[in-house]
């Protein structure tokens, strides 16, 4: 069973020192479960912003090189765009 994309960008998040940027996915995460789609689709719009290469400046992703982390963030994003719906 695959884990969770969203877990594993959390936890790569963590590891690296930066609660303020986890914190602001862990909460938009919580909004693509939500019943009212107006709040899905800000969640994924939201979570599309943070998952670009360029939200996390030069954070340092322990583990993870650089194709692999915009790999992960990629699917978090197609995640998030398939749950607004």
């Amino acid at each position: 069973m695959s884990e969770f994309i969203g877990n594993r960008v959390i936890d790569a998040l963590r590891g690296s020192g930066s609660l303020v940027e986890t914190k602001e996915l862990e909460k938009w995460l919580g909004y693509l479960n939500s019943e009212d789609v107006t709040e899905r689709k800000e969640a994924a719009f939201q979570i599309e912003g943070l998952c670009q290469m360029r939200a996390y400046g030069d954070l340092k992703i322990e583990g993870i090189n650089g194709w692999a982390w915009n790999s992960m963030l990629q699917k978090l994003k197609n995640y998030a765009v398939k749950k607004s719906k």
